[in-house]
């Protein structure tokens, strides 16, 4: 009826040509056929984030449950957007995980992380990444105001050339029960300690 309103064409589908359509059995029951969001360049996330803003990068993170997770935390703390490699897509599965935050953080799919990185230093970004092993604990870092924070894969953690294209690294201090958190958890972690340094979000 609100569409008949609205004057918005629809079709009514059998459950089974629904999923089909929408490639996935998790839908609610509706999809929508929208134009795709503009492709921003690298230049113009750098532009969104302004005097002061954080976005993230993702190093060779396989899970699309854990980049939805991370793109549903980047939304809730402001974080201007996302950074990943460019083999890794933003699934429909990605995209339900992270529930309407790849609607508000854009993502950038990007051939060569550290040349990435890189080109962001130039442009006066602080490149923070995760690291189990470093030094600085997170409770002791002083946000720099234009920051890309980097989390790396699942299991090996960021990779050599990645760390190496990092201004500093700093850990989220914990126990040893387990050797860490999962990324998506410690992107919240991490996003939340920038929020209360800077007010990512207000």
């Amino acid at each position: 009826r609100e569409a008949a309103r609205r004057r918005i064409a629809y079709r009514e589908l059998e459950a089974d040509a629904l999923a089909q359509l929408a490639d996935s059995v998790h839908h609610e029951g509706v999809c929508l056929l929208v134009r795709p969001a503009p492709v921003l360049e690298l230049s113009e996330l750098a532009e969104r984030v302004a005097d002061q803003g954080l976005l993230i990068a993702l190093d060779d993170v396989q899970n699309p449950h854990n980049l939805g997770a991370v793109l549903r935390s980047a939304a809730y703390f402001g974080a201007r957007g996302l950074i990943v490699s460019a083999d890794k897509k933003l699934t429909a599965s990605a995209r339900r995980v992270a529930e309407g935050g790849a609607e508000y953080v854009p993502v950038v799919s990007v051939p060569d992380m550290p040349e990435a990185l890189k080109a962001f230093a130039d442009q006066k970004f602080a490149i923070v990444g995760a690291d189990t092993r470093a030094r600085v604990q997170l409770h002791a870092l002083k946000w720099p105001k234009r920051v890309v924070l980097v989390l790396g894969h699942e299991r090996e953690g960021l990779s050599k050339p990645v760390r190496t294209a990092c201004n500093s690294l700093v850990r989220i201090a914990g126990t040893d029960a387990v050797e860490s958190l999962n990324v998506s958890v410690a992107a919240g972690v991490l996003l939340a300690s920038y929020a209360h340094q800077h007010g990512l979000g207000e």
